[in-house]
């Protein structure tokens, strides 16, 4: 059975991983996460979604060993480990 992320889930990887774009400066934090905040509370999963995962390939530009003890980064990988799609470049 395939699994998959509620609204409250993919939020909080979303914070994760503009955390993490954040503090290495990739990313305004006063931009990002009233973007995704804005997603959240309209209930638009897909949105949401689909910025995570924008995110998540922009995290994984950043040298491992910069992130290897970061515990955001920790519960990204854990994330899309489980993930019940393999997310593509084309589907962005």
């Amino acid at each position: 059975m395939e699994k998959s992320y509620n609204r409250s889930q993919w939020y909080t990887a979303f914070s994760c991983a503009a955390s993490i774009l954040s503090s290495h400066k990739k990313i305004d934090e006063e931009e990002i996460f009233p973007k995704g905040a804005e997603l959240h509370d309209n209930y638009d999963i897909e949105g949401l979604e689909m910025l995570t995962i924008q995110l998540f390939y922009e995290v994984k530009k950043i040298p491992f060993k910069s992130l290897r003890e970061n515990n955001n980064f920790k519960y990204l990988q854990n994330f899309f480990n489980y993930y019940p799609k393999q997310p593509t470049l084309t589907a962005l």
